[in-house]
């Protein structure tokens, strides 16, 4: 992989990288031309659309989500890769509180993940809805009151940045992906081990304020990875990139 990285630096202007994560793993391949970091663009308006109070009261009552629990969201695929299971370890000791962990999504690692619930005793607390239809996924992240990954593997991360569109702060594994997206008591927090978690968790669910403003801001934040900010940012590079290029023609015209 590094030795094709370095060479297809070669033979391009420049490489477009979604984090700064990738590219301190492309500089560190020796790449030589510049790397400019432009996050992919998302089409955000479906996520950030409000959902009914009765639609989303008679969806969490069809999952059994019980009344007055806080939902901790996981949204994505149930790959090992993810590290769902750190999360599903940390629900076992919130068993006595009111936290219902919900995961939306499906992959090979599911039965397995599938087990250490049943092994923990928390079939009741942790749901698994398996694959959901695309068009309704808004409606799953709405569900929710705080967004969970512990994964440590992503390039960018686009569920943590669907999941702030949809106004849900962010409780994450720090990853040097989510530099820049989930900043640390705004619009959510990145934790490092179960103790930060917990006490992560425990001040979001005691204060209804507290929730609102980072919900607010999660909204706010998630405006700078729309396709149309991504249109933005493309664009001033390749007229930028067109503009060297022009000026190198002409130098080169001179000195012939």
């Amino acid at each position: 992989m590094a030795a094709f990285a370095y060479w297809i630096g070669t033979q391009i202007d420049c490489y477009v990288a979604p984090t700064e994560k990738i590219r301190t793993l492309l500089e560190g391949y020796g790449v030589k031309c510049p790397v400019s970091v432009i996050p992919t663009g998302l089409n955000l308006s479906a996520l950030s659309a409000p959902v009914a109070p009765e639609k989303r009261a008679e969806l969490r009552k069809s999952l059994g989500i019980p009344d007055g629990h806080l939902v901790l969201a996981a949204i994505g695929r149930l790959a090992e890769e993810k590290n769902t299971e750190e999360l599903i370890t940390y629900m076992a000791g919130l068993r006595e509180q009111p936290v219902t962990m919900l995961l939306v999504g499906d992959g090979p690692n599911r039965a397995a993940l599938e087990a250490i619930v049943k092994r923990l005793n928390l079939q009741e607390t942790v749901l698994f809805t398996g694959m959901v239809p695309h068009e309704d996924v808004g409606l799953y992240y709405h569900l929710g009151d705080i967004f969970v990954n512990a994964s440590t593997s992503e390039a960018q991360g686009l569920t943590y940045i669907e999941a702030l569109a949809a106004g849900l702060p962010a409780l994450c594994h720090a990853d040097e992906a989510l530099d820049g997206v989930v900043e640390d008591g705004v619009n959510g927090w990145q934790y490092h081990d179960e103790a930060e978690f917990r006490a992560k968790l425990a001040e979001f669910a005691s204060a209804a304020a507290l929730q609102k403003r980072m919900a607010e801001a999660a909204s706010r934040s998630a405006a700078a990875w729309s396709d149309d900010a991504f249109g933005q940012r493309a664009e001033a590079l390749y007229s930028e990139r067109l503009r060297l290029a022009d000026n190198v023609r002409r130098r080169n015209a001179l000195a012939s």
